[in-house]
């Protein structure tokens, strides 16, 4: 799961969202329909900021659940994974 702690778009209903993690890039790209889309850094002072095995898991399950803001009622949408 992603969890975004930005307001959630006006309309992300369950268009073609789709999560890029790779260390080659270094950074995890939320993207949505139109101009939707949420860059997170992977590499920060300590090394990478992703948890160990998590680009394996999202590839595996095929996508990652992405959740908009912090709060209980806020918006989800599942993400495919890119590889």
């Amino acid at each position: 799961m992603v969890i975004l702690a930005v307001d959630p778009p006006a309309e992300p209903g369950t268009g073609d969202w789709p999560v890029i993690s790779r260390m080659t890039m270094t950074m995890t790209i939320v993207d949505g329909p139109g101009d939707a889309g949420f860059p997170l850094p992977r590499l920060g002072p300590p090394g990478d900021l992703a948890p160990p095995g998590w680009v394996d898991a999202v590839d595996r399950g095929a996508g990652s659940h992405v959740v908009f803001g912090t709060g209980a009622d806020d918006r989800a949408v599942v993400a495919r994974s890119l590889s």
